[in-house]
């Protein structure tokens, strides 16, 4: 490209100004013009090769877009709603994740609508209180609109999954009631209450 060709020449969007002097002989220096109204000198291979298409204000629209899509993770402040919605996918999908064999590890899914938290926030809205939590209605089924609500820790304590172990430490519980009150009735007292 001759010096005379490159100027008034778009390349996405800046314009070429004018030739600028070279710092190094091999680097073909140029001053551009942004269409946000910036001007800054950039070597003119960056141009040609696609590598700067702006000033920087590009780069800064696209950043601030990808944080504000849906404006729950808007300059690094996460909205309790998204970190439940994130949290419900580490626990599915990332077998690294701590609590996976309790989730993904045993089947449970989240449903293709909720993988975009946009879905997610319209099927579920936001939590009525800080104290609501996601709670699936079926523990043995996945996440979805149908089996999911926001719930209470009581709410929760309430829907558990018998494993093997709750249904032990029940047990156990149970044994050593009745031991009591059979050592009660012994000693000539009446049930303990």
């Amino acid at each position: 490209m001759t010096r005379e060709e490159q100027v008034g020449e778009r390349f996405g969007r800046l314009v070429v100004v004018e030739e600028m002097e070279m710092k190094r002989r091999w680097q073909r220096r140029v001053l551009v013009r942004c269409d946000c109204g910036t001007e800054k000198g950039v070597r003119l291979t960056s141009l040609t090769s696609g590598n700067t298409k702006s000033c920087g204000c590009l780069q800064k629209e696209l950043i601030a877009l990808r944080g504000l899509v849906h404006g729950h993770t808007a300059r690094k402040v996460i909205t309790s709603e998204y970190a439940a919605w994130r949290a419900m996918l580490q626990r599915c999908l990332n077998a690294r994740h701590r609590a996976w064999r309790n989730y993904g590890g045993r089947g449970i899914t989240v449903c293709d609508r909720w993988r975009d938290f946009k879905n997610f926030l319209a099927d579920m809205g936001h939590k009525p209180s800080p104290d609501h939590s996601l709670d699936r209605i079926d523990n043995n089924a996945g996440y979805s609109k149908e089996n999911c609500k926001w719930s209470t820790s009581s709410e929760q304590n309430r829907n558990r999954r018998m494993t093997p172990t709750f249904l032990e430490n029940i047990q156990r519980a149970q044994r050593q009631r009745a031991q009591q009150v059979r050592a009660m009735r012994q000693q000539g007292g009446g049930p303990v209450a």
